[in-house]
């Protein structure tokens, strides 16, 4: 009886050689094309390739549209993929590609062409004949200034010949400041931060007055009603009116103001020597506790790493929630951790349970699915573990001759499957086996591999792809 051998790979790459987390319902990708490099565009949930792959650089969606640049030019477009038009006048192509860009902010963005800046508005609005939504444009503000801030709290800084002021976003200008000001950082909480010549901070509110004199060292932006503030006697709080809520200290250094879960305002601190802490605006300690590291707090928690070098979940009164050798950020209530196998998954901080332990890297939650990668194969996880359906143009069955090795295809694919077949006579028997990594494909496949190399040469010859 005739008996030969024969070992049949079927796997399933990705069409896109990059994946970028969701923002705003989409996801930015990359598809690498022969001869020009790479080229991005955009993904919804279902894996459908809503906006072409055709441009050279391109950002995730912010504010309902996305930055992208192509024939070396910068442009915006809209969730259809169409470049922003000009509302009202007559379009040109040209008017809307720009030398720099930056993402829209308050519903502006700002934008450079023949080396002046000015600001881009768009929004989307109900053709009158067709009834459906168009995205469309204007130049709100002209061409015209040296250098701008981003609009925040429905303000900018720019500056022009030299002088720096602030308008709104009619391009009015509510104030200007005095020379000795150099700098001018983008309002927050009410207030902006500016800089003198001689390297001092004070503040000024949206009706131009200077409200808090430039007498500190080093100032932070105001955030929940609190600035950090550096002198020469040491580091404390401000609130608004610039009054010190405690007296300087040196015992640390300030190095964020946060809010836990339940609206108390508590503060990271650094005593110096990797040894970090968290006080209260009193500054007593919350807990007796140091930490190498204190990073994002969300969801009620904030993520530490502990004197032995151990990352941990935590309260804001430093209880501890969960230890882990290694884990990522806090995001949709899960965390990426490290399994002992080296391989990774997820920590539900909520149901304190592990979940998908079998990848070579998973990336934070983003509205409601992981970014996960097995052998350089990047695709998407719901938060019950299922793989979304990335479209995928690449299958094969691959012929597979152990003697040479395996293909570098195999080792870079998401293998789905092999098929051992045996022929005897003219009947064909498959053993099918499911697999959902390479590293599980190796170790089956392994004692195929021995029976293999007991044939001659010729057996060894694999079926023709199929």
């Amino acid at each position: 009886m005739e008996r030969k051998d024969y070992l049949v790979v079927v796997a399933e790459v990705s069409k896109y050689k990059t994946l970028d987390d969701f923002k705003e319902g989409l996801s930015l990708v990359g598809l690498e094309i022969p001869n020009y490099g790479m080229k991005f565009g955009f993904i919804n949930k279902k894996g459908e390739e809503v906006i072409k792959c055709e441009y050279d650089v391109a950002y995730p969606f912010h504010g309902g549209f996305a930055l992208v640049k192509k024939d070396n030019r910068w442009f915006f477009i809209d969730k259809k993929g169409l470049s922003l038009i000009n509302y009202g006048n007559i379009y040109s192509d040209d008017n809307y590609k720009f030398e720099q860009a930056r993402d829209f902010s308050n519903g502006l963005a700002a934008v450079m062409k023949n080396g002046r800046w000015g600001f881009l508005k768009a929004f989307y609005t109900k053709d009158s004949y067709y009834g459906h939504l168009t995205s469309v444009s204007n130049i709100d503000i002209p061409f015209m200034y040296d250098s701008v801030s981003d609009f925040k709290e429905g303000f900018a800084f720019v500056e022009l010949d030299g002088k720096i002021s602030c308008i709104n976003k009619k391009n009015q200008e509510q104030f200007t400041l005095p020379p000795e000001y150099v700098l001018a950082y983008p309002f927050s909480d009410t207030l902006a931060r500016v800089k003198t010549y001689d390297n001092r901070y004070g503040f000024f509110n949206q009706e131009g007055k200077e409200v808090i004199k430039p007498t500190f060292n080093l100032a932070s932006d105001f955030k929940y009603g609190y600035a950090i503030i550096d002198t020469d006697l040491g580091t404390t709080l401000i609130n608004k009116k610039g009054e010190k809520i405690h007296p300087e200290t040196k015992e640390f250094s300030i190095v964020s103001i946060r809010k836990a879960s339940d609206e108390t305002i508590f503060l990271v601190v650094n005593y110096g020597h990797n040894q970090l802490g968290l006080v209260d605006l009193d500054f007593n300690k919350i807990t007796d506790r140091k930490f190498r590291a204190v990073y994002e707090n969300k969801d009620g928690f904030l993520r530490v790493k502990n004197q032995n070098g151990n990352y941990e979940i935590i309260d804001s009164r430093g209880n501890t929630k969960k230890i882990l050798d290694k884990i990522g950020e806090i995001s949709e209530g899960k965390v990426p951790i490290l399994y002992e196998n080296s391989k990774m998954g997820y920590f539900d901080i909520n149901d304190d349970e592990y979940f998908s332990n079998r990848y070579d890297h998973v990336n934070p939650f983003h509205e409601g699915v992981g970014k996960v990668e097995n052998l350089s194969h990047q695709f998407f996880i719901d938060e019950n573990g299922k793989r979304l359906d990335i479209k995928r143009t690449k299958r094969e069955i691959l012929e597979l001759d152990t003697s040479k090795g395996f293909p570098d295809f195999i080792q870079k694919a998401y293998v789905l499957e092999y098929k051992s077949v045996f022929k005897e006579n003219d009947d064909v028997k498959e053993i099918v086996k499911v697999r959902d990594s390479y590293s599980e494909y190796l170790k089956e496949v392994s004692l195929i591999e021995e029976r293999l190399n007991t044939l001659s040469q010729e057996e060894k010859r694999l079926c023709k792809k199929m």
